[in-house]
């Protein structure tokens, strides 16, 4: 069977198969589980079939809803959609400041909408998000202390409440007849709304196998790991006991450990394929789960280096990234897809930034709102020097 048959039809026909582990295989790793004993896959899917079959198939906002309330698949879901929120705010942030710059530098009119900007944006602490590097030529562009009445009115409004922000966080909160501005602390209240950190420790605490399955954390050793060192959602995982270890120095080492990373995957792969029942072997094929396991991993180091090491993040999501589907969907995480435009941002690269968000938005619509902030960058940047781009 082929990877295009519905996840669905496969969650529904699993049948109890079991068969001895191997000394060779990692057993206690979530592939290892699912592709061995698909009992064990059966078990866990049985009382939230949609909720599995929305988060393989990347459709988070379907499976925060699908599960049972509380679930781990809930709090799995969730967690998945905070990696985006935080992508989508770094991105606004860098792209925000970048503007700032730009309007400053090019010495153009500030109206009522730009003036709110710059002390909107320090009241939800955007400036304080920013890697360091992007402080090094001197403080805020654009420096405010006042609010005007609209932004005072909008911070107050909807701070601290998700579901309208979600609704509207692409939304224009101030329109006049030359500048449309869109809110540039939408996505860090959407973060701060349900709290990634939270979320990582109840999973961390869940023996329950749906609390890995189709994550980076392939064993329980990884999950713990994760919970104790990294504090950033996206990096969960990035550095899996399990795994061979992860050095990305320079392109060459960078290289070198997706070459071992893949050469472990693919020798889990072929060894559980010798051994497993046929169940087991069309959950492999048809799932993906190998490509998964090495698309979670990967996105998850891009992650780990995308504030400091930009260059290096965007060479790990090129590589995570399958350019055969385009789509955000079973083959490509939305989380693969907001760190390479995150990466390509912090590069400055923001016409390809541009292209590389334009596959999350119709999997994760709130997202037009960080492509907005981008698109005027890009404008900007080029005014007054069409044809003289800096990017390649």
């Amino acid at each position: 069977m082929t990877r295009s048959v519905l996840p669905a039809l496969f969650l529904l026909a699993c049948s109890a198969t079991d068969t001895a582990p191997l000394a060779t295989v990692d057993s206690a790793s979530w592939m290892s589980q699912v592709v061995l004993h698909p009992e064990q896959f059966r078990a866990l899917t049985d009382a939230d079939r949609d909720g599995w079959v929305a988060l393989h198939g990347s459709a988070l906002a379907t499976a925060v809803t699908a599960f049972s309330e509380d679930s781990t698949g809930a709090r799995r879901a969730r967690l998945a959609r905070q990696v985006v929120y935080t992508d989508l705010a770094a991105i606004t942030d860098i792209a925000v400041w970048r503007t700032l710059e730009q309007w400053q530098q090019q010495a153009l009119p500030v109206d009522e909408g730009m003036a709110g900007v710059a002390p909107m944006w320090r009241r939800c602490g955007g400036p304080d998000r920013l890697p360091e590097r992007f402080h090094a030529s001197g403080p805020v562009p654009m420096d405010g202390t006042i609010l005007p009445q609209w932004a005072e009115e909008r911070a107050t409004a909807w701070a601290g409440k998700a579901d309208p922000l979600r609704e509207l966080v692409s939304e224009p909160i101030y329109q006049n007849e030359t500048r449309v501005v869109r809110d540039p602390c939408g996505y860090a209240f959407l973060v701060a709304a349900d709290d990634p950190s939270a979320l990582m420790g109840a999973l961390g605490t869940s023996e329950d196998l749906g609390a890995r399955f189709l994550s980076a954390t392939a064993t329980p050793e990884d999950l713990s790991a994760a919970v104790a060192r990294e504090p950033d959602p996206g990096a969960f995982g990035a550095r899996s006991p399990s795994l061979p270890e992860f050095q990305a120095d320079d392109l060459t080492t960078l290289h070198e450990s997706v070459r071992a990373l893949d050469a472990y995957i693919d020798s889990q792969r072929a060894e559980l394929v010798a051994r497993a029942p046929d169940e087991g072997k069309e959950l492999m094929e048809a799932l993906g789960l190998a490509e998964r396991l090495r698309q979670e991993v990967l996105t998850a180091r891009a992650h780990a280096l995308v504030a400091t090491q930009p260059e290096l993040a965007l060479a790990l999501a090129d590589i995570a990234w399958d350019a055969t589907d385009r789509r955000v969907g079973p083959r490509n995480l939305p989380s693969t897809a907001s760190v390479r435009a995150r990466a390509l941002l912090a590069a400055g690269r923001p016409r390809e930034a541009l292209d590389a968000l334009e596959p999350l938005i119709a999997a994760f619509p709130e997202a037009a709102g960080a492509r907005e902030w981008v698109a005027d960058l890009v404008v900007l940047q080029h005014m007054g020097r069409a044809g003289n781009s800096k990017e390649n």
